[in-house]
């Protein structure tokens, strides 16, 4: 469970450290303060290795079409779109919610991104050939260089593994050399997020080991006639169909934005035992009158796949059913965050189960 986060010149970022991040954190602000920022910050961590990654987070953001050039990939990702200046990611997590015991294992991963704007490759010019039976690697090599973005990462104190994205003849490559495996377990749910077939995949495992009953329970919070789930394969096409009462199946889309967007994070909560998901604008499609029942639901799923929600939103009642929807026994379970900017400064007020209460009894702004 990731715990803390500090960041440095990403995006719209000079600076961020927010500690006290516990199983459950909504994170709050006005526009354009980072709130979908840090969500945006935590995944690249863990999501290094991926040769699509930068292209992703673009992508979230509503840019279908990316030039492979500095300017519109990486450039976009420096604080203030200063390029000559390092980017610092850290995160603070623990392999147990058990706080309280002494011996769980506290981790500190840190990744570092730059820019080179002149890097020397050693490419192949020529084909393989083969000796007796035998292929051999009998290409030609040259020397060219490249422009890089360069990824610098570590665990704890243990040396650094050195990876980097090139733009070359060919588009974007990405040279892992000795990188660490992500072994976390990761996910980002941003706001247009629909049903797709990763859904297909998480439902189906489910499926296969009889665990589908705890989803349909969390999504009859919005749709109460809903009896069951299962996969629809109709030509090329395979979705998520749901039995509603109706005489026949219908897919979950046609169900409202809300149970899509609800089925989606439900499935990564069950298939990330020990890891966290992170979610973009929480609340949206859902009917605040139905808010509460929600939270009771993700905070029972959340605490039963031993997984963390990290979740943003501009909601005051979604904030409030969170705060309400927490169990007696497990306070500790929530943190809020409220972003406050103050000049390139941006400062994360954190608050805890207790502090919430107090907020809302004298009823202060805590958006």
């Amino acid at each position: 469970m990731i715990t803390g986060v500090s960041i440095k010149n990403f995006k719209v970022f000079k600076s961020l450290d927010a500690e006290g991040l516990s199983r459950v954190t909504l994170i709050s602000g006005r526009n354009n303060c980072g709130k979908t920022t840090i969500l945006e910050a935590i995944f690249t961590l863990f999501n290094r290795n991926n040769l699509h990654m930068i292209t992703h987070l673009h992508i979230r953001r509503g840019m279908d079409q990316i030039a492979i050039r500095p300017d519109t990939l990486w450039r976009p990702l420096f604080h203030n779109y200063k390029m000559d200046e390092e980017i610092e990611i850290s995160i603070a997590r623990i392999k147990s919610e058990k706080e309280s015991n002494e011996s769980v294992e506290k981790l500190t991963e840190s990744v570092s991104y730059r820019y080179l704007e002149i890097y020397p490759r050693t490419i192949s010019t020529g084909p393989l050939g083969e000796r007796d039976g035998v292929t051999l690697n009998l290409a030609e090599q040259s020397s060219t260089y490249m422009q890089a973005f360069e990824m610098n990462y570590q665990l704890g104190d243990k040396v650094p593994f050195i990876s980097r994205f090139f733009i070359g003849p060919k588009g974007l490559e990405l040279d892992l050399g000795a990188a660490v495996q992500q072994d976390y377990p990761i996910a980002m749910q941003s706001l247009d997020s629909r049903t797709s077939s990763g859904d297909v995949e998480r439902f189906g495992i489910l499926d296969i080991d009889g665990k589908t009953d705890s989803i349909i329970e969390i999504l009859k919070v919005i749709e109460p006639n809903l009896k069951s789930l299962s996969v629809v394969v109709l030509e090329d096409t395979k979705l998520i169909y749901g039995d509603i009462g109706i005489g026949r199946k219908i897919p979950v889309l046609y169900m409202g934005e809300g149970l899509s967007r609800l089925l989606t994070l439900s499935l990564f909560l069950a298939t990330l035992k020990g890891g966290t998901v992170l979610v973009d604008e929480i609340g949206t499609g859902i009917h605040h009158s139905v808010l509460p029942n929600v939270w009771k639901a993700l905070f029972k799923a959340a605490e039963e796949f031993d997984c963390q929600i990290i979740g943003t939103t501009h909601s005051y009642e979604c904030i409030e059913a969170a705060y309400t929807a927490v169990p007696p026994d497990k306070q500790d379970s929530f943190a809020y965050i409220r972003l406050a900017r103050k000049g390139e400064i941006t400062i994360p007020h954190v608050s805890d189960y207790k502090q919430m209460q107090v907020a809302l009894e004298s009823e202060l702004e805590i958006r």
